[in-house]
């Protein structure tokens, strides 16, 4: 059932969170800057993400290779509106994070990296069972069952 929402004065705030099985990296604000993101949802198909942010601490960036390292790590964001005494939270929405990047930028105090993390829902998972098999055997067999 949907929740009506009365229109009011305030921001909007996003908040995010990487997970990898019981490691969660929480984005602080404090050190990470949220630049964009790009969310294309349908009903019928995957939905994907675009997520942009930027950040002076090399810390986070070694954080986000070690979070990295382990197999399927999942972005975790939620959407705010509001006055900070008085926010209105959506759901925690998950996506599988299926590429990363970053790039260092800038010179002197302002250097820092950028990081665009390309996600997508869990509708990936059941099209990666379709595109991925183990075969057994020598390759000459294999190649002959696959011809």
């Amino acid at each position: 059932m949907s929740n009506i929402v009365q229109p009011s004065d305030g921001y909007a705030q996003v908040e995010y969170v990487l997970v990898v099985d019981d490691k969660k990296l929480v984005f602080d604000p404090n050190t990470v800057s949220f630049i964009s993101a790009e969310i294309k949802d349908d009903v019928y198909a995957g939905s994907t993400g675009l997520h942009t942010f930027r950040t002076t601490d090399p810390r986070f960036m070694e954080s986000v290779k070690e979070t990295m390292i382990g197999a399927n790590p999942v972005m975790r964001y939620r959407l705010g509106f509001g006055t900070p005494s008085q926010r209105y939270w959506l759901p925690w929405q998950d996506q599988i994070v299926t590429n990363y990047y970053a790039k260092f930028q800038g010179v002197g105090d302002s250097a820092g990296y950028l990081f665009v993390f390309a996600t997508a829902n869990e509708l990936l998972r059941m099209e990666r069972s379709n595109k991925v098999t183990a075969r057994k055997g020598t390759i000459s067999e294999i190649v002959a069952a696959i011809a």
